[in-house]
């Protein structure tokens, strides 16, 4: 072999031998995750997302896959979302009949007529292994193109990844507290996306395993008052990036969008609309 084929083949092992040897099949394990220094991606200025008032509470249904313990859980998540704006909006009404837990292979067959809930045991092929869950969206894009535009919710759902991730309820040794996650995917179910912030938030964009927050912080309020044009509490924060929707005017034009947002294990965010990572 001539020295420089030589060159060029130690170059290809160092640099692409581990795609080689990979084994494609291998499990994800939380010891395979470093949560020391994740990264601290900047998003874009993301349009608001929001429901209209007069679709609320939304009428949620759990799956059936969920225990009585873990569905107790989940609603208690949802009540926290409504104690921390003083009740001023209800945002669930969970539905006491279960839901089937749907294993459909792609995201746009849980776009139906229930906003629900589920534990997904064969992860989707179109969202990346190392997603911990990922809520859903439909809407409609108002006032597009304008400094008052927005996204009126009109359907969405949270789906869990239990084909990969292991989820308790009592901070089992390396298992996600579901509650915490919960509370966060319902966070984005009522249109808050991640929050990046020096102040503690539900809504950062990553979680650790046996870590436990379970009702929203001030920040999260405050941006939750925002958003919905509740004057109480919505005071700005220092060092928070977040994107109100108050005083919107009647929209002047209906554009249909989509899209989700990935709670990750790996510390990195990505947030998806029209099939695109907008971040």
């Amino acid at each position: 072999m001539k020295l420089n084929q030589l060159i060029l083949f130690v170059f290809f092992l160092s640099n692409y031998g581990c795609l080689l040897f990979e084994d494609p099949e291998e499990e994800i394990t939380t010891s395979d995750l470093d949560f020391s220094s994740p990264p601290a991606p900047q998003p874009p200025n993301l349009v608001p997302m929001k429901w209209p008032l007069s679709s609320l509470p939304l009428n949620v249904k759990i799956s059936d896959s969920f225990s009585e313990d873990d569905r107790t859980f989940i609603e208690s998540m949802g009540e926290e979302w409504e104690i921390t704006l003083n009740h001023e909006i209800d945002f669930f009404d969970f539905d006491p009949n279960l839901t089937p837990n749907q294993q459909h292979s792609s995201l746009i067959n849980y776009h139906d007529d229930e906003i629900g809930i589920y534990s997904i045991d064969s992860w989707f092929e179109e969202v990346g292994p190392y997603v911990l869950a990922i809520t859903q969206f439909f809407g409609f894009r108002r006032n597009a193109g304008s400094s008052n535009e927005y996204i009126e919710m009109n359907h969405a759902d949270i789906m869990i990844n239990y084909d990969i991730f292991a989820f308790s309820n009592d901070l089992e040794t390396d298992t996600y507290d579901l509650p915490s996650i919960v509370l966060h995917e319902l966070g984005h179910m009522i249109g808050l996306d991640h929050i990046f912030s020096n102040e503690s938030s539900v809504m950062a964009p990553s979680i650790a395993p046996e870590f436990s927050q379970r009702e929203p912080y001030p920040i999260d309020q405050s941006i939750l008052y925002n958003l919905y044009d509740l004057t109480q509490m919505a005071s700005i924060i220092p060092n928070a990036r977040f994107f109100s929707a108050a005083s919107l005017p009647t929209p002047q034009k209906d554009i249909p969008v989509s899209g989700y947002i990935e709670l990750r294990a790996d510390g990195s965010c990505h947030h998806y609309i029209d099939d695109k990572m907008v971040y």
